[in-house]
């Protein structure tokens, strides 16, 4: 009796070669997808970090007669500072960490490496590498803001308003004016086309302080990370815009990014929309 053989039929070479070039291809296809929508997510977490740092500073200036806390400027110390950043401070003093949780006082500095009582994360675009040196716009020495948000320097009672106080005809290095500070939350005029906060570019964040005036020799722009348009970031350095079609034609200008507004909102807009006087300049 004989026995049948049953014909196992395999893979040619070139068939094989065929299915993994298929294979390689859909993989080509899906990244970029799922990049963007990665990126899509990281966005939308940022937008809510923004919204609860910007209703944080409406419930401070709630408890406080409308007064906003300062800036948070480099060379100026105020215990009202919005973000208490530097090594020798208590990140949870700051004079919005108790409208981000519940502070329980541990007794130590941002140097001691202390476990924060409310999570830092919120101050922390998720697409930013927060953990790279950062060095000052100007050349100045490499400076240890951790963060990626900063507050526009014309709002709250910081360094341009003190300023001002002193010397009502005050001009900044950036070209601010401190006549047009405002250091209440009820001398802003629309507060929901005002910039309170935004999200810095990684080449010129320093501080909690920001200075976007354009024209300027010193401009600190608003972040595009998470505009798909960006080819390259800029690199570290001096920012001197000297117009808003410099800002258009050189830095990016119509490349968007995240920004709260005065109001508690967050919106994704453009640099030459944010960095113009109508959103900058709160009695306007």
């Amino acid at each position: 009796m004989s026995i049948g053989r049953t014909k196992i039929r395999a893979f040619t070479l070139v068939e094989l070669l065929v299915v993994i070039g298929i294979i390689a291809v859909l993989i080509g296809i899906l990244l970029p997808t799922l990049g963007r929508a990665r990126e899509s997510a990281k966005q939308t977490q940022c937008m809510s970090n923004i919204r609860q740092v910007s209703t944080a500073f409406v419930m401070y200036a709630n408890d406080n007669k409308g007064w906003l806390p300062a800036s948070a400027r480099g060379a100026n110390v105020y215990a009202h500072d919005w973000i208490h950043y530097s090594g020798g401070r208590d990140l949870d003093e700051s004079a919005i960490g108790k409208y981000l949780g519940r502070i329980i006082d541990l007794g130590g500095t941002n140097s001691s490496g202390i476990r924060r009582s409310f999570n830092v994360n919120v101050l922390r675009c998720p697409s930013d590498d927060w953990t790279t040196i950062r060095f000052r716009s100007i050349g100045a020495p490499a400076t240890n803001f951790s963060y990626s948000y900063t507050m526009n320097h014309y709002i709250g009672a910081g360094y341009l308003w003190q300023a001002g106080q002193a010397n009502p005809s005050y001009v900044d290095v950036s070209g601010a004016k401190a006549k047009d500070a405002v250091a209440k939350i009820t001398q802003i005029h629309k507060s929901s086309d005002k910039m309170l906060i935004f999200e810095e570019a990684e080449a010129t964040i320093d501080d909690g302080h920001a200075s976007p005036d354009v024209p300027t020799a010193y401009c600190n722009l608003l972040a595009i990370r998470h505009d798909r348009s960006r080819k390259t970031a800029e690199p570290q350095g001096g920012f001197t815009v000297v117009s808003v079609d410099v800002l258009r034609n050189i830095f990016n200008g119509e490349l968007k990014g995240n920004v709260g507004f005065c109001d508690g909102s967050v919106r994704y807009i453009s640099r030459v929309q944010m960095h113009t006087p109508g959103c900058l300049l709160p009695k306007r």
